[in-house]
């Protein structure tokens, strides 16, 4: 993830009035992303219901739709400052017409709809869609993939998909010696352009239309291949004693564009860095602020 990618923005505290009777008065909201609270003496549970905008359809955002939801937790869940370290868990409750969660983190045993995380850094790298999307699966080494698929019609081939995905993480894992999780979702959402990628999994859209096209399902592939390489190129490797990438270059990183072309999965233009004028969702360039950071 790219600096200042996430906003927690736009949020309304709806209710200060708590379970046991009391009342949580609201002191300050600032763009720092901190909420400060003014607490009772002794208050034995603190409940803070929240309002949050959520219609722009991006993998950086919330969105919640008739349709579907996507939540982006790093702009969604507040945490206690100082607390980051302590276990968290997240329970949705889904629409009757919904039937599907896809998300990286780990189902709490036995409780539904309810996911849990180590510590909410875990949780903040954990988007979750909801609503009716395919789910397609794998196998790399004995660890699952899940592949959650929205808005890619039904002449493309959910096989050929899944086998392909399925050769790109074998060669990516073979090339870098592990497969650094207990399991990895790609959420596929359609109607748009970008992705992000996270811990384990990642976040993509683009126009579903196109892989219906050889040309399309290709720079769809070179486009996945980008961002599922991210899990080692950005996630995994670091300078000693860093706490985040450092950045240097508003190009996107060539190992990462290439490595469709090294698996044999891609070829021609889509196989290493692309045209200059070869527009699209592959890359999510470096803007000048987050440079250097």
């Amino acid at each position: 993830m790219l600096p200042n990618t996430y906003q927690f923005t736009d949020v309304v505290i709806t209710d200060g009035e708590q379970p046991w009777g009391g009342v949580v008065w609201i002191l300050v909201y600032n763009y720092e992303n901190i909420v400060k609270l003014v607490l009772p003496l002794r208050a034995p549970v603190i409940v803070l219901e929240y309002d949050v905008f959520g219609n722009t359809s991006f993998a950086a955002n919330n969105y919640l739709g008739e349709d579907r939801g996507y939540l982006s937790p790093s702009g969604l869940f507040v945490n206690l400052a100082g607390h980051l370290q302590q276990p968290v868990t997240v329970t949705i409750d889904l629409p009757p017409n919904w039937k599907m969660i896809s998300t990286g983190l780990e189902g709490a045993h036995g409780q539904g709809n309810t996911f849990e995380a180590p510590d909410f850094d875990v949780l903040y790298d954990s988007p979750i869609l909801i609503g009716n999307q395919e789910r397609l699966e794998f196998e790399v080494k004995g660890v699952p993939h899940y592949v959650a698929v929205e808005n890619v019609p039904a002449q493309v081939d959910r096989t050929q998909m899944a086998a392909d995905l399925k050769t790109m993480v074998t060669a990516a894992t073979q090339l870098m010696g592990q497969v650094p999780y207990k399991h990895y979702t790609f959420l596929m959402m359609g109607r748009g352009g970008g992705g992000i990628e996270h811990a384990n999994s990642s976040s993509n859209q683009f126009d579903g239309t196109s892989l219906t096209t050889p040309a399309g399902y290709q720079r769809w592939l070179s486009f996945i291949c980008h961002e599922y390489f991210h899990n080692f190129n950005v996630k995994r490797i670091r300078a000693f004693g860093a706490g985040a990438v450092r950045l240097r270059s508003g190009k996107p990183d060539q190992h990462a564009l290439g490595f469709g072309g090294i698996v044999g999965l891609l070829s021609g233009s889509y196989a290493g860095a692309r045209r200059a004028d070869d527009e699209g969702p592959i890359s999510h360039e470096v803007g000048a602020r987050d440079r250097d950071v």
